[in-house]
């Protein structure tokens, strides 16, 4: 049996980490839109929702109908587990609070940068803040700086080389160059972020990782849409999940495998 003060704990963890969900979904609603933190909008009509309907129920627009999407739910119930399991599964070298804190920026920035194709500085800055604290701990002041560095510098690199290879794909075909990017510079900051929570040399694998599982998630998106016939070269698939899904692989999943 499961001692009772374990299922406690896996309460209150669960709680906790729904709230973080709560949150996550509010900053995600609100500041790709307005940038700024107010009362809570329909996304359809931008009527102000009441508190309660927007936080708690019927989470529905009074005026124009709408309801909050399956990624509300899927967060905060994601969290709420993600919470649960920390409190017995906590990374070393991590304090359950601080892993839940990252979890949940990681969690942000995956939501923000598939619903919008956006990473905010503002959301970097706090993630870089979280990250400086937990490198340092886990790696100390040296390798963690040099992480974010080289996180960051190697992937301002790809950065000027997409614009570089969309610049030269243009031209060829005799087409009107536009600022269009391959890779955001937003991409560019959050690998400086990473990299701090990484270090060096673990910034390298984080960074491999990120790649191949981009090339996998982007073959089977490909083959997806020319199966339904949906298929177009300018076909934009956000880089920045692939970061967040590789730090979190290497941060809360390949610990277990090497015990």
């Amino acid at each position: 049996m499961i001692p009772l003060d374990l299922v406690g704990k896996l309460i209150i963890g669960f709680v906790i980490g729904w709230l973080f969900g709560v949150l996550i979904n509010y900053l995600a609603d609100e500041l790709p839109v307005r940038r700024r933190l107010g009362r809570p909008q329909c996304a359809g009509c931008q009527t102000p929702f009441a508190l309660v309907n927007y936080f708690i129920l019927p989470r529905k627009c009074e005026t124009c109908g709408s309801v909050r999407g399956k990624r509300t739910w899927m967060v905060e119930l994601g969290m709420g587990i993600g919470a649960s399991l920390l409190v017995e599964f906590t990374p070393r070298g991590f304090g359950w609070f601080g892993a839940l804190m990252l979890l949940g920026y990681l969690v942000l920035v995956t939501v923000i940068d598939i619903e919008h194709r956006l990473i905010l500085h503002m959301v970097s800055l706090a993630g870089g803040v979280i990250a400086l604290i937990l490198g340092i701990q886990l790696h100390g002041v040296v390798p963690t700086l040099a992480g974010g560095a080289i996180g960051f510098g190697a992937m301002l690199l790809f950065y000027y080389l997409g614009i570089l290879f969309i610049w030269l794909s243009r031209r060829s075909r005799d087409e009107e160059t536009t600022e269009e990017e391959a890779i955001g510079f937003g991409d560019v900051i959050l690998s400086g972020v990473i990299g701090l929570l990484l270090g060096w040399p673990g910034i390298t694998l984080g960074l491999l990782l990120a790649i191949l599982v981009a090339g996998v998630v982007s073959l089977a998106v490909v083959i997806i849409n020319v199966i339904q016939k949906k298929y177009h070269p300018d076909l934009a698939i956000p880089y920045g999940p692939f970061l967040t899904i590789s730090a979190f692989l290497l941060i809360y999943i390949r610990p277990f495998f090497l015990r």
